[in-house]
């Protein structure tokens, strides 16, 4: 019988090349097939040994189960509709408007069972050759048939489930392109397949999406990647990253973060439809904008950089050196994906009952008109040992109003994200004349409006704030009740981020309630460097360190020329 065996797939070696197709015999029960093309030869058999399943969607048949099931049909005879589960072994083909033929197996036999042209998920056509890949857990539903001897999934079955999922992405569409409003990948798609074949936009856009899988790591050599993203992670709806440079638009650099499947991205680029078949963007037009949140690559000697090892958002570029020992970080995040789902950052005191700072990102899509929220909390991050018992009765009948660090007026873009600024871990005891006074028109409320107005200037990317109020002993102004602390400076420290690069400014007020709303901003302000000795606080330590340098100690005069402040 193992010559016969060895005779008969020699012969069928030998005849299947002659013709470049396949070729069936059954021997002993087993079906054994001889496939071969121009690329490749296969042999496999579909042993019916371990079949199981039903056929039914609760218990759908496994491979070996639905080749046992369609060895009662007859040449040309087609079953009712059943479920096939199995893992794509093969892929052969992927036609207009959107079929695909391919292999199913039973890991890890070498049974395989044909799905000819069939659907994607919900009965609907493949968007794209590439959501379908080898190794992909699939459910398919259609009907069996015998063609040639063969039995197989007649056209006209589709993909019930893939990879565990059911339904197809439902990606929300109607971005337009911009850093405000990217593209969803499904918008990239459908926007590029309308270019003519090898065509590139005359426009870079912003293109939002999960890296899905990864063709060609960064190096260094080249300095760029290639991969594939989408809305959800999943193959479904993907769109090809080709060539795409590192964040900041520069070359891949040794000690940059490799990426991974599942980084959420933002792509920043020209489009092209290759041969008018992939839409993709156009090779070195394309960078990353941001890598999860962040905007701004670390490469290069930082030697006060925040350890970002356990927590990834220390290192974004708002984020002050964290003193540590006895404070906690608080990071508030929200539902919507927005700069990472960051709203903003507290560094808190436990002994202390207080933050040191609060920090945060500005940018064009905070804005909105979520209202204000109108009740002041006790922040859920921190224990009831970790804050002051009923903060609110610290401030009542005490002078002094609860003063924001993060504006509600700057989180405007959602409701859960402007509530999250009335927690009492983002105040500070502040007079009534320094935190808005008559009109707002005290030098800090009008300051916390300029910066939403730098924030909307066109040529701003990304404004990166920290603010607070000194909360050591020799520079309180006093405490209430021996618990509340009131501060005697307040401080702000920002950093710019624009097309023409970075620059830094800072500034330092004096905490009290005379009316100073005459006062020009431009006498508030310092270096960033000045404003760390004043504090001892580092700022913006994650910035490389010859940038930090030297955003921070340029000379105020030319700081307020920088920054137009008068």
């Amino acid at each position: 019988m193992k010559r016969l065996f060895i005779s008969l797939l020699g012969l069928l070696a030998f005849a299947a090349v002659q013709a470049q197709t396949s070729m069936h015999v059954y021997v002993d029960g087993h079906h054994y097939i001889y496939y071969t093309s121009q690329t490749d030869s296969i042999v496999f058999m579909d042993d019916q040994a371990g079949a199981a399943g039903a056929g039914t969607r609760q218990s759908p048949y496994n491979v070996a189960g639905a080749l046992k099931a369609g060895s009662v049909l007859a040449e040309g005879e087609r079953s009712d509709s059943v479920y096939v589960k199995g893992y794509v072994c093969r892929i052969d083909e992927f036609v207009q408007p959107g079929l695909s033929s391919y292999y199913l197996t039973d890991k890890p036999t070498t049974n395989r069972f044909f799905v000819y042209r069939s659907k994607g998920l919900a009965n609907e056509v493949f968007t794209s050759a590439d959501e379908l890949q080898l190794g992909d857990t699939l459910i398919v539903r259609g009907v069996m048939q015998r063609y040639k001897g063969f039995v197989e999934l007649a056209t006209g079955g589709y993909v019930y489930s893939h990879n565990g999922r059911t339904e197809r992405a439902k990606p929300q569409t109607g971005g337009d392109g911009t850093l405000e409003n990217p593209f969803t990948c499904l918008d990239a798609l459908n926007y590029t397949k309308e270019l003519p074949a090898d065509q590139t936009s005359t426009e870079s856009f912003y293109i939002k999406g999960k890296v899905v899988s990864i063709r060609e790591t960064f190096g260094t050599q080249y300095g760029n990647s290639t991969f594939y993203i989408s809305d959800d992670g999943t193959t479904t709806n993907q769109f090809y990253c080709y060539r795409v440079l590192y964040l900041e638009n520069r070359k891949f650099a040794e000690g940059d973060r490799q990426l991974q499947v599942g980084d959420e991205v933002v792509i920043y680029g020209k489009v092209v439809n290759y041969r008018g078949t992939t839409p993709e963007t156009a090779a070195n037009t394309a960078y990353i904008y941001s890598l999860n949140g962040q905007t701004t690559a670390t490469a290069g000697p930082n030697d006060n950089a925040n350890d970002a090892s356990a927590v990834p958002a220390l290192g974004r570029l708002e984020f002050p050196k964290v003193k540590g020992g006895n404070t906690k970080v608080l990071i508030h995040t929200t539902s919507d994906s927005y700069a990472g789902g960051i709203n903003y950052a507290v560094e808190w005191d436990i002994n202390k009952k207080s933050q040191r700072w609060t920090a945060y990102q500005m940018n064009k899509g905070f804005q909105g008109s979520a209202g204000r929220y109108t009740d002041f909390l006790e922040d859920p991050d921190l224990s009831a040992s970790e804050r002051l018992n009923d903060t609110y009765s610290y401030y009542k009948g005490s002078g002094f109003t609860r003063g924001h660090i993060c504006p509600s007026a700057d989180r405007q873009y959602s409701e859960e994200a402007n509530m999250q600024t009335f927690y009492y871990s983002n105040m500070q005891p502040q007079y009534y004349n320094f935190n808005a006074g008559d009109n707002y028109g005290s030098p800090w409320c009008r300051l916390e409006g300029q910066i939403r107005t730098w924030t909307k200037q066109s040529s701003t990317d990304t404004l990166y704030v920290v603010k607070g109020g000194t909360i050591e002993n020799d520079q309180l102004l006093m405490t209430i009740k021996n618990q509340l602390r009131v501060p005697m400076y307040f401080f702000v420290a920002l950093l710019m981020k624009s097309k023409q690069g970075y620059k830094a400014i800072g500034f330092w007020f004096p905490h009290d309630n005379d009316d100073h709303s005459a006062d020009a901003l431009g006498q508030y302000a310092v270096n960033v460097r000045t404003l760390e000795r004043q504090t001892g606080i580092d700022f913006f330590c994650n910035l490389p360190d010859d940038l930090e340098e030297q955003v921070e100690t340029l000379d105020a005069t030319s700081v307020k020329e920088a920054w137009g402040v008068q």
